[in-house]
């Protein structure tokens, strides 16, 4: 691993496998082969979903951002106050 400080996948279809924990423990054998310490992970998901959610938590993952996309402009607010009351829930 050359470039980089930090890995950021994108994950818009929830409905997958993500494969987090297998996939950060290569990064992390990688960041070591290459004598560097863990690279951080932030995961862009496409949906608020709070399994996936802890999923990254249980994984290791170092923050999520989450595209939010409402589809009336009416949405907007319930989707904040959704996130913002997950976020207790999941600060370290």
């Amino acid at each position: 691993m050359e470039y980089g400080d930090e890995w950021f996948p994108w994950f818009p279809d929830l409905t997958i496998d993500l494969h987090l924990e297998e996939d950060m423990r290569e990064l992390a054998r990688l960041c070591a082969e290459a004598g560097r310490e863990p690279a951080r992970v932030t995961v862009v998901l496409g949906a608020l979903d709070e399994a996936v959610m802890e999923q990254c938590a249980k994984a290791g993952v170092y923050r999520c951002a989450i595209a939010l996309v409402p589809r009336r402009p009416a949405d907007v607010d319930s989707l904040l106050d959704r996130g913002a009351r997950l976020v207790p829930q999941f600060s370290a």
